[in-house]
């Protein structure tokens, strides 16, 4: 091997490190992307989660009412 061909190969091994590093860079920008987009669909999943809950809870409640009411217009009669 000749010393113009070990100069060559010292030159693209420092192309091909440069390059790597851009490659690590992006990397670490994604990864930084993903990392915000994931927790944004948490506080998204969390959202949903919360309004399932108030619905479940809304139906009970209009449930128990209903019951009531209908317990209380069930005594008018009987008393009537």
């Amino acid at each position: 091997m000749s010393p113009d061909d070990v100069a060559e190969l010292k030159r693209d091994l420092a192309q091909l490190r440069e390059a790597v590093g851009v490659v690590e860079g992006l990397q670490r920008e994604a990864n930084g992307r993903m990392g915000a987009l994931e927790g944004r669909m948490f506080e998204v999943e969390l959202w949903r989660a919360r309004l399932q809950g108030a619905a479940a809870t809304s139906r009970i409640v209009w449930l128990l009412a209903g019951g009531a009411l209908t317990g209380i217009i069930l005594e008018i009669f009987k008393n009537a």
